[in-house]
């Protein structure tokens, strides 16, 4: 391994940003979403109306965020479809 011998290069990183990615991108992506909306309070209080009728997505933004949910399962049919 590179590393083992003090290379600290992109080329060398490489694998381990591909796994932080794959572990992580889908709840960054979710919290930068989330930050995006608190940074910008009519837009954060139009979000919140518009998510209270809908628990099942509430509950599936708070698993997100509490790291007991995949991110994923926001996209779920049964979270998504009453929104439509």
């Amino acid at each position: 391994m590179d590393l083992r011998r003090g290379d600290v290069s992109a080329r060398a990183l490489a694998p381990y940003t591909r796994a932080r990615r794959s572990a992580f991108g889908d709840k960054q992506w979710v919290t930068r979403a989330l930050q995006f909306l608190i940074r910008r309070r009519r837009l954060s209080d139009w979000a919140a109306r518009a998510i209270a009728p809908h628990p099942r997505l509430l509950d599936a933004m708070m698993g997100v965020i509490g790291d007991f949910v995949p991110p994923r399962d926001l996209l779920r049919a049964s979270v998504v479809r009453p929104l439509l």
